[in-house]
């Protein structure tokens, strides 16, 4: 029979074990109950102002501050987070200019956010002062730089914009030359269905927007077809010819939207051929076309495209009856 050999040292280490683990929680402990002195780190949120109004430098976006507290209260404080301070700002430029967040008003703002278990020893920056001028201001119109397409069968309609006109503020230098501002130029492929979108500007140096974006609206359409027949008129006959056309009519093809099919066309629309190119080529010293393509005019704008078949007919140029 077999007998495990035991290690001698195996009780000895987890009494050392066990004796540092109880000193440890008994060195922890009495750290929380001591007082103890931290650097706090409170961020800065300023009120939005008016776009009327210019900061000048940059502004202070974390306050330091030497708090001190239990060392279980200063651990209770970093586990629930920090919330930050907001300070107010003017609705126009004060007089002077100068915008100045005091030390008192500060530490009140740091009680509010720390609470009063700890106590605030010092802080840095210990005032806040900004200078403040006023900005020119411009309207100039908005320049679209979005792009949308359509799967097969849809039809993406006018983009429409909202506003089409911004105000811009900045120095009048800043402002000199803009006569316009680009959205940012974005691209919407495939669609099927509506799609509105939230676009911001291309940035300009040293320039604010009001606002700071535009609402575009993309409308998408289902396609139908509708089939017509139209007479094929010839244009610029050569003087003392009657232009005989064959064939004398053709079949268009007009891709809608499917809410404008029952749309009426119209007395506009018409079908042509321009016999002048038969007299250019005689000028020239060409062969005359055989073929002459058919135009189609006068088509409604709800109408995406149309085509004729044929594209191109022949004609026999007659003498004219005296």
């Amino acid at each position: 029979m077999v007998r495990k050999q035991r290690i001698p040292g195996l009780k000895r280490l987890l009494a050392i074990a066990v004796w540092v683990f109880l000193a440890t929680a008994l060195w922890f402990m009495q750290t929380l109950s001591r007082g103890t002195t931290s650097i706090v780190h409170i961020p800065i949120i300023y009120e939005e102002m008016p776009k009327a109004i210019g900061l000048e430098g940059e502004q202070p976006t974390m306050l330091d501050v030497s708090v001190s507290a239990k060392g279980s209260q200063l651990l209770f404080r970093w586990m629930k987070g920090v919330p930050p301070i907001t300070l107010s700002m003017p609705q126009r430029v004060p007089q002077g200019g100068r915008i100045l967040f005091s030390s008192a008003v500060l530490t009140q703002k740091e009680r509010e956010s720390l609470g009063s278990s700890l106590q605030i020893r010092d802080i840095y920056p210990n005032s806040i002062s900004l200078r403040a001028y006023p900005l020119q201001r411009k309207e100039v119109p908005v320049v679209n730089q979005v792009s949308a397409s359509a799967k097969d069968g849809y039809m993406v309609l006018p983009l429409t914009m909202t506003p089409t006109t911004v105000e811009l503020y900045g120095s009048r230098e800043a402002l000199a030359g803009i006569s316009e501002i680009h959205s940012k130029a974005l691209t919407y492929k495939n669609l099927s269905q509506d799609k509105a979108v939230r676009v911001p500007f291309e940035e300009i140096p040293h320039v604010y927007t009001s606002p700071d974006s535009v609402q575009l609206q993309i409308s998408v359409v289902e396609l139908t077809e509708r089939r017509i027949e139209l007479p094929v008129e010839a244009l610029n006959t050569p003087s003392g010819f009657v232009a005989k056309l064959l064939p004398a009519r053709v079949s268009l093809t007009l891709t809608m939207p499917i809410t404008d099919y029952n749309k009426p066309i119209g007395n506009q629309v018409s079908v042509v051929v321009d016999l002048s190119q038969i007299s250019e080529a005689v000028q020239n010293g060409e062969k005359r076309p055989e073929m002459l393509p058919v135009r189609i005019e006068g088509l409604p704008d709800w109408v995406a495209r149309a085509t004729a078949a044929p594209k191109a007919v022949q004609y026999i140029l007659e003498a004219a009856e005296p």
